[in-house]
């Protein structure tokens, strides 16, 4: 046998980037979101946003013991004794929610005046950190994987930087514990993570940000106000990524009686003046994600 025959049976097609991917969170107990191509989640997980380039860090805390017999100077067993999951990530939004998660809020505490449209809150001078269930996607191309957090809850902060030339950013550092009590009765009771991977991860075409393709985003600014009792019908529009799209609201809500069709159309006929700020996002052929905060007003 050549000593080359030892280097075959290689597969690049299981060689994965972490091209882009999101976390979400949910009350504990929620039930498991499985990943398939149809999946959607529901209205209990919350996206956290745009995160940091430096994407997900997951990382193990451990204490170890060796077993050294009388006859001998070396180990000859070696038993972690104590295993603690962190995961580590930095948030680009500083949206109500994630501010109750890092400044470690009770839910609600971010409050709106009325009178002014401010948001604010007291921060306590101890932080009473939540326990939460995460969800974590990681998509590569056509393949993806999803890592649902059972319980985690921040055990640390790092300080928040505040420069011309850097974005702010929130970084957190999650622990991560055994299903407690709000699991009881389901698969998932004593188990701290559950790992779901696509058929494609092990195999086929690693796709990257460097392979010639063109950053995906939303290339509609603006919307064309609507009228009262007028059909409406917009096109939102997207460049970049590899086409089909599909689109979807993020966050806030049309105006009462228009729809988004997955194709991008905003259409219907409105029922009442509103002015809404809508978060539209597409989602490309390869599942990779944009999004945009874009004005919707209805007018008399």
């Amino acid at each position: 046998m050549a000593y080359s025959d030892a280097l075959t049976g290689f597969n690049a097609g299981a060689a994965r980037v972490g091209v882009t991917g999101a976390v979400r969170r949910a009350p504990l107990g929620t039930a498991t979101p499985v990943l398939a191509a149809d999946h959607k989640y529901s209205d209990v997980f919350k996206n956290m946003g745009y995160l940091s380039p430096d994407g997900v860090e997951i990382s193990f805390d451990e204490d170890k013991s060796e077993f050294i017999p009388w006859q001998e100077l070396n180990a000859i067993r070696e038993d972690i004794t104590k295993s603690v999951k962190k995961i580590k990530i930095t948030l680009w939004e500083f949206t109500r929610g994630n501010a109750e998660v890092y400044f470690g809020l009770a839910k609600g505490s971010v409050k709106e005046n009325p009178d002014t449209g401010v948001w604010s809150f007291y921060e306590d001078a101890i932080p009473n950190f939540q326990r939460e269930q995460y969800s974590i996607d990681v998509v590569d191309g056509d393949a993806a994987m999803r890592l649902v957090v059972f319980e985690a809850q921040v055990s640390s902060r790092e300080s928040i930087a505040i420069k011309r030339d850097e974005m702010i950013g929130l970084t957190i550092e999650l622990s991560v514990y055994p299903a407690g009590e709000s699991y009881e009765g389901k698969e998932s009771r004593g188990k701290s993570t559950f790992w779901q991977f696509t058929d494609s991860w092990g195999g086929g075409n690693v796709r990257s940000t460097t392979d010639g393709s063109s950053t995906l985003a939303v290339a509609t600014d603006a919307l064309p106000d609507a009228a009262v009792g007028a059909a409406y019908s917009a096109q939102l529009a997207a460049t970049g990524g590899t086409a089909p799209y599909r689109w979807a609201i993020d966050a806030g809500t049309l105006p009462a009686g228009l729809t988004l069709s997955e194709a991008g159309v905003v259409s219907g006929t409105p029922t009442a003046e509103a002015l809404e700020d809508v978060t539209f996002r597409v989602t490309d052929k390869d599942s990779l994600i944009a999004s945009k905060q874009i004005e919707l007003e209805v007018t008399a």
